[in-house]
């Protein structure tokens, strides 16, 4: 694999010499074959002189007018450029080697006197333009290839470092504000103590678990998000009005991790925790099929300060979504004077199906 796919030049180099040295034995074959000639040192000899011409139309079709021209859509240019250089190719190759080989091979040249009539250069072009989309097909194909396994280990790496970073930014700032916490309810013999750092200490296993990976277990992910609201429910007691609520089926389904824990936290760090008056979260999360709803919905009290927060952690999970889901996703983000809004709609598809 690393011989037909890799940019090393020696492999590159290996790679043309062995499609060109298939071409010349297969039409040294095929004129023999055609000529009824014994001496096949002969024919070989031969065709090799007629394919350095084919060689060199190739290589200035596939590597300097289809880049130059084609791929930039001068279409009328390149077909021009593409005769031009064939025609006086083709006169350079029938001074050399005359009109034995169309006379023999191409059935379509037979009874043509001259080897320089136009007959026999049409020949000649259309034979060459025939090898060098061959040859362009293939280079073309092997280059799409090599890109698109680029691409997917680029992304690959950039979710990875973001998943990365997402997790050194969450958990410093959530183990100062939970131990902050822990030291106030043990201070004030809070009966709920105990029962806090338990569920920390789950949630806090899901995060040290967590390794940097494209998927996770969906019934997973909700556990680390039901961990999360349970430790936030203790920390508010009834100083916060909290609907959560949990529907459907979340077995034997995938999702990216770090997707659903950022929105889920943003509601209470940027929100309620900043709200001193009547704060107040709505979370819903539902499967429907293949579909994972989120909703939640905040009050927020310092509206300018708030709102950034909010949407610097929402648009990176936003990109996230973008590089991992395009296309299978939606995400609408409402705010108002008082009032976050976020609705997602995620269709969980599997590796093979992105």
């Amino acid at each position: 694999m690393n011989l037909i796919l890799s940019r090393n030049k020696w492999f590159l180099l290996t790679r043309h010499l062995f499609f060109w040295s298939l071409v010349i034995v297969f039409f040294s074959f095929l004129y023999g074959s055609y000529t009824n000639s014994q001496n096949w040192l002969y024919s070989l000899g031969f065709t090799t002189l007629n394919g350095v011409f084919f060689i060199i139309f190739s290589y200035v079709v596939v590597y300097f007018l289809i880049p130059q021209l084609f791929f930039k859509k001068k279409y009328f240019l390149f077909f021009l450029l593409v005769i031009t250089v064939g025609i006086l190719i083709s006169l350079l190759k029938l001074s050399f080697s005359g009109f034995l080989y169309y006379s023999t091979v191409a059935n379509e040249a037979i009874g043509y006197s001259s080897s320089m009539g136009w007959p026999a250069i049409f020949v000649n072009v259309k034979d060459m333009s025939f090898l060098a989309a061959i040859f362009a097909l293939i280079k073309y194909s092997k280059d799409w290839y090599i890109i698109e396994i680029e691409n997917k280990e680029l992304t690959r790496q950039n979710v990875e470092a973001e998943i990365s970073m997402l997790k050194s930014q969450t958990e410093p700032d959530f183990l100062f504000n939970t131990l902050n916490n822990v030291y106030a309810m043990a201070v004030s013999e809070d009966p709920e103590t105990q029962n806090y750092i338990r569920k920390l200490r789950e949630l806090m296993g899901f995060l040290a678990n967590l390794e940097p990976r494209s998927e996770i277990q969906l019934d997973l992910a909700i556990e680390m998000v039901r961990s999360y609201i349970d430790i936030e429910r203790i920390r508010y007691f009834d100083h916060l009005d909290l609907e959560v609520k949990f529907e459907g089926d979340f077995h034997g389904k995938s999702i990216a991790p770090y997707l659903l824990f950022p929105i889920i936290e943003n509601c209470f760090k940027h929100g309620s925790s900043n709200d001193s008056g009547s704060p107040w979260i709505k979370i819903a999360i539902t499967i429907e099929g293949n579909h994972l709803k989120v909703r939640t919905k905040n009050s927020i009290a310092d509206f300018s300060g708030t709102v950034n927060k909010h949407t610097r952690i929402l648009e990176g999970v936003r990109r996230r979504l973008e590089i991992i889901y395009p296309d299978h996703f939606a995400l609408d983000i409402k705010r108002t004077l008082s009032e976050f809004h976020l609705v997602l709609d995620l269709e969980l598809i599997s590796k093979q199906e992105k």
